[in-house]
């Protein structure tokens, strides 16, 4: 108890042993919480602390044991709020993409519009942008196709007509500085769109400079929220793990990933329409041809 050393046991406050507990590594802090809870039932016990409850700030004391670079599931309908505050329709059209098909953000970065499949419904994974560089996919299980279901394949078609950048070679989401040459930065889309929507959306919140997440605070946010959301989302709706773990392409030898069931693509086009509600224009707004934005215009996400 160095850190209190010299003071009066009963007048430290709930939130320095918060504040002092939360700066520790989650593995043990429910430890340091039982340790310093029975130090002080034991000075009440032999009356060196007096007994009543405002003299022990432990019950006030919380040691949640969830990390905080723990991902968080999204929901379709968190994903559509967040997507109704983000600006930028490329933004808008990744999110869709990462938020319906469960796939990497980094391999979805690498997407040219040749490695998609209009007649069989599907994007093949080729290639991940990470670190600034072009390299392959995570595993092997991890370039097999995914799904484009029927409203996601509607979406992708409009933005190919709209995007200054619409050739088989061309990146599909590119950066508009750079000529198009290479994708756009995924962590600096995240800082720039993702979290300013999120909070603007009420799906977090901020106090004291740190976001929360259904009142726990986290620092593990973006793409990757929307990735497990859909996986959560399946789970809910009682598809069976070995084809939610097909969907993710998740390598794993405690599954059995043969094949794609059609519960799976069923699934998924109910969660597009619960992303992007019937009736609910996906809004792509931009200038085409103009410096900093790809080419939009109003359009049905879903048909």
């Amino acid at each position: 108890m160095i850190f209190w050393k010299g003071r009066v046991a009963k007048d430290i406050q709930p939130q320095e042993i918060q504040a002092w507990l939360d700066r520790k590594s989650v593995g043990i802090r429910s430890k340091l919480r039982n340790e310093i809870s029975a130090v002080y039932r034991h000075g009440q016990a032999t009356g060196l602390i007096p007994r009543g409850a405002e003299c022990n700030p432990m019950s006030l004391v919380s040691a949640p044991t969830k990390s905080a670079f723990e991902s968080v599931d999204l929901s379709p309908t968190e994903c559509s709020a967040i997507l109704e505050k983000i600006e930028e329709p490329m933004v808008r059209v990744l999110v869709v993409v990462v938020a319906v098909t469960g796939a990497r953000a980094s391999e979805v970065l690498g997407l040219r519009w040749a490695d998609l499949d209009f007649i069989k419904g599907g994007i093949h994974i080729r290639r991940a942008w990470t670190h600034g560089k072009l390299g392959k996919p995570k595993s092997r299980l991890s370039r097999r196709p995914v799904p484009m279901v029927t409203g996601l394949a509607a979406l992708m078609e409009t933005w190919r007509t709209e995007t200054m950048y619409s050739s088989d070679t061309d990146f599909i989401f590119p950066s508009i500085k750079l000529g198009g040459r290479q994708p756009r930065t995924g962590g600096i889309m995240v800082t720039d769109y993702i979290h300013p929507a999120a909070l603007a959306a009420d799906v977090l919140e901020m106090r004291d400079g740190v976001r929360y997440y259904d009142g726990e605070s986290v620092l593990r946010f973006g793409f990757h929220s929307m990735r497990h959301g859909l996986a959560t989302w399946l789970a809910d709706r009682g598809v069976h793990p070995s084809v939610i773990q097909r969907v993710l392409r998740h390598s794993s030898p405690n599954m059995t990933m043969h094949y794609i069931h059609s519960d799976a693509r069923k699934a998924q086009e109910e969660f597009v329409e619960e992303l992007l509600p019937s009736g609910k224009s996906f809004i792509v707004s931009g200038l085409k041809g103009k410096k900093g934005h790809c080419g939009s215009k109003v359009c049905e996400a879903v048909g």
